[in-house]
């Protein structure tokens, strides 16, 4: 195997989602590690619920857990490192950076739910097109099968309109 070929072979394997998880890891690591040089009376934690958004826009619910979970985590240990997490406002930051976790979780889990469900209306939408639609003609009276002769009626369907005859005709394309 050649070295481009391995090359392409790790670049399918590395997909973008992949590449994506990344930049929540590291924003966690840049917060931390900022919040631990500054002063006591700087507190960055509430700057950790950005990760959690951004993971929230490209993954799952369990994806987004995971990255909820290791931001609490997080909170935690920087309130450990600046005095204690009893304070009261150490103690608001990690509740509220909880229930925002959950409440992403939540948004993403209907999200997914709601993806899946619009793929399989669209699959059996397909199939029944296929069943009842009769193929198109290689040739219609004075339309041909040019792309310019018909227009589709919507974005991403099947039927089209002839746009020569006085009176629209629909037919599958």
């Amino acid at each position: 195997m050649s070295l481009g070929q391995r090359l392409a072979h790790l670049r399918q394997l590395w997909q973008s989602s992949h590449a994506l998880v990344a930049i929540p890891l590291v924003l966690i690591a840049a917060i931390i590690l900022a919040d631990l040089r500054s002063p006591e009376s700087v507190h960055l934690g509430p700057l950790l619920v950005v990760a959690l958004a951004i993971t929230a826009s490209f993954g799952g619910y369990r994806l987004t857990g995971l990255i909820g979970a290791l931001a609490v985590g997080t909170q935690v240990v920087t309130a450990e490192l600046h005095g204690g997490p009893a304070t009261t406002n150490h103690i608001s930051q990690i509740i509220a950076l909880t229930i925002l976790s959950i409440f992403a979780m939540i948004v993403c889990f209907v999200r997914d739910r709601r993806t899946a469900e619009l793929a399989q209306v669209r699959s059996v939408s397909e199939a029944a097109q296929r069943a009842l639609l009769r193929p198109l003609p290689d040739r219609l009276a004075p339309c041909t099968s040019h792309p310019h002769t018909w227009q589709p009626r919507r974005r991403h369907a099947s039927a089209a309109t002839c746009t020569r005859w006085r009176v629209p005709v629909t037919v599958r394309v």
